[in-house]
């Protein structure tokens, strides 16, 4: 699944296991946070991962926030769980991000933090003082049925490019029937 790496200087590894990749950023001095959390229409981390990690996590291998405002469909689907679980059991910091793929969707989701400056938002992450706000979500019809195709392809064929046809079928499968192995 996706991960976001804040206040980093080299790019963490790519396509490598959560843990490692958590390890790889913390390393650095850097902030993950987990985006569109377990929105199965998406590459996000799925409520299994992000459990083994917070019970069996060791040092460098933490989440330091959850992104619970999210501008896209898929991951508007999920934010109530989301919510739900990191006030009840997660605890991290809450944040927003639009994850605009399109311009019109730029604000559809932020970050409210005491401060104005990277290291006042880094400092508010780290003291669980920021919070997820939401703007404006575009329909599908402001943002235009071509670029919604568009979109939609690139998702499509990015991944598979990378990793191979196969797996990106099967990883799509395992999100949608999680008993599936």
């Amino acid at each position: 699944g996706h991960l976001l790496a804040l206040y980093v200087e080299e790019p963490p590894p790519a396509l490598r296991p959560v843990a490692e990749v958590l390890e790889a950023v913390h390393s650095q001095g850097g902030l993950c946070i987990i985006p569109h959390p377990l929105a199965w229409l998406t590459r996000s981390l799925g409520q299994r991962t992000i459990e083994r990690i917070m019970t069996t996590g060791g040092d460098g291998v933490y989440f330091d926030g959850i992104e619970v405002g999210n501008g896209t469909f898929a991951a508007r689907m999920s934010v109530k769980k989301a919510i739900r679980l990191n006030q009840e059991r997660y605890h991290l910091a809450e944040v927003g991000g639009s994850d605009a793929h399109f311009l019109t969707a730029v604000g559809s989701a932020y970050t409210l933090f005491p401060g104005s400056t990277a290291d006042d938002l880094r400092r508010a992450i780290l003291d669980k003082q920021s919070k997820a706000a939401s703007g404006r979500h575009p329909s599908l019809l402001e943002i235009g049925p071509g670029q919604v195709a568009r979109q939609a392809w690139r998702g499509l064929t990015v991944t598979p490019r990378t990793l191979g046809w196969g797996p990106t079928a099967k990883s799509f499968v395992k999100r949608i029937f999680p008993f599936v192995r």
